[in-house]
């Protein structure tokens, strides 16, 4: 069995604290190739089927007729043609033949004088085995060998007898041994176990503080054989797609799955490598995006205004709390409705309404051209927010040490939503993560 090192090419997502659940956008792919040498499988076969089989001691009747017989074979060759692992092995074999008569009266029993004989004295007849082992995989992870196999007369024996098929007789057993032997290839075959030791050495890592890298296998695909010089093999495919997570356990490994994928499959997407992950921003962050937005303002009728602190409710609408000077209130709160521009990467508020009581102020005074400056100025890139994310990604990433990772430029807002605690946002982070995985055996 043989496995090289083992490399994850995926896309990354964001690690920053305010990071929540993280997938990529399609699977990665862990190729883990098993192949199987001619030489070990010539060596299995080679241990396990005797040299000779001898029934030399005593007939064995068929009827009148007995025969004592040997097979001796010579070294077994494995090799690979273009479509099957072949093993061929030269057998030897020799026998002698007795015709039973009754001892004449008045003598009692029987006695057997050979009557023929071939391979004694002489060279032995010699004929070749070939077996041919294709197969397919089943959908319960075994692989189903298929076997032809074929004798041809290398030296004849030119002596018969009547209904008995003395060659067969010889050699069969020795024939029936090495199919049996051959047919163990699939149990060299058998990945299983591989597969099982490699995916969970792929165990959720923690990258940060209740932030985990973990993998939903989506399925396992296995190539049809392919036969090479000296070695017969096949490539099986684990297709997992990474995810982030938060909390404080470590999000437990899926098992493998029970059915296999027969044929391949299909490989990762070919879109470029990408995380979308969710990015939390919390309200504090978002005052400080939109306060400097009012440092300046002054309405024409000399009511200045800063902005306090933004805030939201559950459902969904923006809160905002304004100090003014120059007015006979010394606050305002607003609400408005959130809206994304995925165009041009900007947020704002619209349809806002005003929260307090501005009766003593005037409608003229200050709460229409207060409304529509505000709505004006409510308008912020999203950037400024998730570059903290994706910088503080980046560091996590090079710190670890069996992971190395770069984040590309590009991070785009797919979606965004408020709630109470904030801003959410739905980002596709460009990237890629690379795991290296060396399997223990």
């Amino acid at each position: 069995m043989k496995t090289g090192y083992l490399f994850l090419a995926v896309g990354i997502a964001g690690l920053g604290l305010e990071s929540s659940d993280a997938r990529a956008e399609s699977a990665a792919t862990l190729g883990l190739p098993i192949e199987v040498t001619t030489q070990s499988v010539q060596a299995a076969i080679e241990q396990a089927v005797p040299a000779n089989t001898e029934k030399l001691d005593a007939w064995e009747f068929h009827g009148d007729t007995g025969i004592e017989y040997g097979a001796w074979r010579g070294p077994i060759s494995v090799v690979t043609t273009a479509s099957t692992l072949r093993v061929v092995a030269q057998v030897e074999y020799a026998f002698r033949a007795c015709q039973r008569v009754n001892k004449p009266w008045p003598l009692k029993g029987s006695i057997c004088p050979q009557f023929a004989q071939c391979g004694f004295g002489e060279p032995r007849p010699q004929i070749e085995v070939t077996i041919d082992i294709s197969g397919t995989w089943s959908p319960s992870w075994a692989f189903v060998p298929v076997m032809a196999t074929r004798t041809s007369v290398l030296r004849p024996c030119r002596l018969t007898l009547a209904n008995i098929d003395v060659s067969d007789r010889a050699t069969g057993l020795l024939r029936s041994q090495i199919e049996a032997e051959a047919r163990k290839i699939e149990q060299m075959l058998q990945f299983h176990p591989r597969a099982e030791q490699v995916w969970n050495g792929v165990a959720p890592k923690q990258l940060a503080d209740q932030v985990w890298l973990s993998w939903q296998l989506d399925r396992v695909s296995v190539e049809p054989l392919h036969f090479n010089p000296g070695r017969v093999g096949t490539m099986v495919t684990l297709a997992a797609t990474p995810t982030l997570t938060r909390g404080q356990a470590r999000p437990p490994l899926a098992p493998l799955p029970s059915q296999l994928t027969v044929g391949g499959g299909g490989g990762a997407s070919a879109a470029p490598p990408s995380w979308r992950l969710g990015a939390d921003a919390s309200w504090g962050d978002v005052t400080s995006v939109l306060k400097p937005a009012f440092d300046q303002y002054s309405s024409d009728k000399g009511v200045k205004a800063s902005l306090r602190r933004v805030s939201g409710s559950a459902d969904g609408r923006v809160h905002a709390e304004f100090a003014l000077e120059g007015a006979p209130l010394s606050a305002l709160s607003v609400s408005a409705n959130l809206r994304y521009d995925p165009g041009t990467d900007t947020a704002s508020l619209d349809q806002l309404k005003l929260e307090t009581d501005t009766a003593p102020l005037g409608e003229a005074l200050v709460a229409e051209p207060f409304l529509a400056a505000a709505q004006a100025r409510m308008r912020w890139q999203l950037q400024p927010l998730i570059q903290p994310v994706i910088v503080n990604m980046g560091a996590k990433l090079s710190s670890l040490g069996v992971v190395s990772g770069q984040v590309g430029p590009g991070a785009r807002v797919e979606a965004l939503s408020a709630n109470t605690s904030g801003l959410s946002m739905a980002v596709t982070v460009p990237g890629r993560l690379q795991l290296q995985i060396v399997p223990a055996f």
